[in-house]
């Protein structure tokens, strides 16, 4: 007789009721939802331990109308879906039925069958399952229970089995809130290979027992049976069992574990191993579809490791050590994990790694020569053009070998560049060192005047030297080429100059040389400004008569010019030196003035007083010759005095404004 089973999954906040295995189909009551989102889905995984078949699934429908509804099932868990699982024949998932549900009974009425005459076959294993319709039921609730199980089906449906995954959110996870109808196989004699129990993947030359479980799936108790296996499809020698397996749920196991033989492991190989039984209890077992399992076995290598042989090395020169590529994990005895560690120090270096669960190892000793002698080559320096320096690198028991191969322990450095040396001690070991070495720059200077480069003489002025150079820098400033006080870090210079005098500057500098490089200025020329000239021969202020002309005149000066001028008169025509004024109208502040310009553009103003009188007489005052007035000539401006007094006088004669 067949033999039909329900799992009714009645979810409950605090407590959750499981049917055992009945002979007909049964519907349950489930309490109300607390809120719906409007979606369907529902996902849960089943795991079988026997051969089973699936009749029906029922579901709660939250909306009291139908729907329609689709059905997919996978071999093989999907634990922690996201929120939208991928459901799809590319992804897996076999579709079994799509259609119309049966008329839903609201959110508190009992599941319905929506997938009916299924007759999907499973074999023990774990299996996937999602519905989908938009009405769906699930609750909100995400604790225990979640898990259901009558000791043959094992449903799961809580967090990342139920459908959203592994998220949390309002209506997660959607747990499935229903039923299972499931009928178990009829026949009385039925056994099978339930799991190949060892050997397992391991490492090289490991020696295993083949261990099998067989199990009761019929109706009836077994005690004997004949067990079959294959090692790499080589058929070996069958194993006659005898024993007891109960049927499932019975008092006694329906399993029991059965050694074949043992095997060795060789690494680099793998080992398929088949094992199937026969004839329970010596009769024809009908249903073969869970007689068979298999597993596939690897033997691995040990890994190996090579640090190379124990060495003495330099101070300077660490050693890496190198534990090789692709391990699973490292362990070093200074508690490194890497792949590779840096022997800095001298002692025994361990290293043990892992691959596969297979372990292999390697040691060894480093330890370090004496440190060899340092040197140094100075500080990077500048050198003067022509100049040279000798480096140095003198060690005891040492070689040489400088950058262009050279083997002394001095070497000339006279050329601009970077100089090394290496040495080397009996035991190999090195040291070195570097200089670069540059020039000086070529002192330069140049030199201005403020503000300009002709100078008239009194006129204000100062000299800037400019220069660019390294080191100290002193200004030996000169005056027609002779040192014009002790050299100074004064760039500026304000000398008294006289005309026709020279101005330039020494650039000193303590760098290169102890010889004084110097760049003489430019020439500067001071031009002599003109010295004052009498005019006429005299600085009296001079008298003349209003309305009349007068002569003037001043020394010649080569390469001068000269421009009159006059106030209370009129120039004539200037002739170089020499002018003629004509005089105006009488004037106490008259003058006459001449500009002389010499050939530097240097020019100084002479000006000499005149006093412009009018019509003058003689007055005899104290009436000693009795002439009372004399009157010039007025043509001639001259005056006749006539004497008419014999003998000798004293006479005091006076000119007098007649006017």
């Amino acid at each position: 007789m067949t033999k039909s089973k329900i799992i009714a999954l009645v979810f409950l906040f605090a407590s959750t009721t499981l049917l055992a295995q009945q002979n007909v189909i049964s519907t349950y009551t489930i309490p109300s939802f607390t809120a719906n989102n409007g979606t369907g889905g529902i996902t849960f995984e089943l795991t079988t331990t026997r051969n089973i078949t699936i009749d029906e699934i029922a579901s709660q429908v939250y909306s009291s109308g139908t729907s329609t509804y689709t059905l997919w099932y996978k071999v093989g868990s999907y634990y922690s879906f996201p929120t939208t699982p991928i459901v799809s024949a590319a992804n897996g998932w076999v579709q079994l039925q799509t259609g119309t549900s049966a008329t839903g009974t609201g959110s508190s009425g009992p599941a319905v069958p929506f997938a009916t005459n299924l007759g999907l076959v499973l074999s023990p294993g774990v299996y996937g399952f999602h519905m989908t319709t938009s009405n769906i039921g699930y609750r909100t609730h995400t604790g225990p229970p979640d898990v259901f199980t009558d000791g043959t089906v094992t449903i799961k449906t809580g967090v990342g089995y139920g459908y959203g995954g592994g998220t949390t959110n309002a209506f997660h996870p959607r747990q499935f809130m229903g039923s299972i109808t499931y009928t178990l196989p009829s026949a009385p004699n039925d056994a099978g290979v339930s799991a190949i129990v060892s050997p397992v993947s391991d490492c090289d030359g490991s020696l295993q027992d083949i261990k099998v479980e067989v199990t009761n799936f019929g109706i009836n108790l077994i005690n004997s049976m004949q067990i079959h296996w294959t090692l790499n499809s080589v058929l070996q020698t069958p194993v006659n069992w005898t024993g007891l397996l109960d049927t499932a749920n019975g008092t006694f196991s329906d399993k029991d574990t059965v050694t074949l033989g043992n095997m060795t492991l060789a690494g680099g190989n793998s080992y398929n191993i088949v094992a199937w039984t026969e004839i329970p209890n010596n009769i024809t077992d009908t249903v073969n579809g869970n007689d068979t399992s298999s597993v596939t076995i690897q033997g691995y290598n040990y890994p190996t490791v090579n640090l190379g042989l124990d060495t003495t090395t330099c101070p300077n020169d660490p050693i890496t050590l190198d534990a090789g590529s692709g391990r699973d994990s490292v362990s070093w005895n200074t508690s490194a994990t890497t792949q590779t560690i840096v022997a800095s120090t001298a002692q025994t270096y361990m290293v043990t790694v892992w691959k596969n669960g297979c372990s292999g190892g390697d040691t060894i000793n480093i330890g370090f020569f004496p440190a060899p002698p340092t040197v140094n080559l100075g500080n990077d320096t500048m050198i003067c053009y022509g100049d040279s320096i000798i480096l140095d690198a003198t060690a005891p028991g040492v070689t040489y070998l400088w950058h262009d191969n050279t083997t002394g322990p001095t070497h000339v450095a006279d050329t601009v560049g970077n100089y090394s040396v290496i040495i080397e001690d009996a035991n190999t070991c090195k040291n070195t060192d570097d200089i670069n070495v540059s020039l000086f720059s070529k002192p330069l200077i140049s030199m201005n005047v403020i503000p300009r480069n002709t100078l008239c003489y009194g006129a204000p002025f100062e000299f800037r030297a400019n220069s660019f150079t390294q080191g100290s820098t002193m200004y030996q400033w000169k005056i027609n080429t002779v040192n014009s006080g002790a050299p100074t870090t004064n760039n500026k210079f304000n000398p008294s100059l006289m005309y026709g005098d020279s101005v330039n500057v020494e650039l000193l500098t303590d760098v290169c040389s102890s010889t004084t490089f110097a760049v003489p200025s430019n020439y500067i020329t001071m031009y002599l400004k003109p010295e004052p000239k009498l005019i006429s021969g005299s600085t009296v202020t001079d008298t003349v008569l209003e309305n009349t002309s007068k002569n003037y005149l001043v020394p010649v000066v080569q390469g001068s010019t000269f421009t009159w001028s006059a106030i209370g008169g009129t120039i004539g025509s200037p002739v170089g030196n020499a002018v003629k004024v004509d005089w105006g109208s009488a004037l106490d502040t008259a003058k006459i003035m001449v500009t002389e310009k010499d050939a530097g553009n240097c020019s100084f103003t002479n000006v000499r007083n005149v006093v412009v009188i009018s019509i003058v007489g003689v007055k005899d005052e104290n009436n000693l010759i009795g002439i009372g007035y004399a009157y010039p000539n007025p043509a001639n401006t001259t005056v006749t005095i006539p004497l008419v007094i014999d003998g000798n006088w004293d006479i005091d004669l006076s000119l007098y404004d007649m006017t």
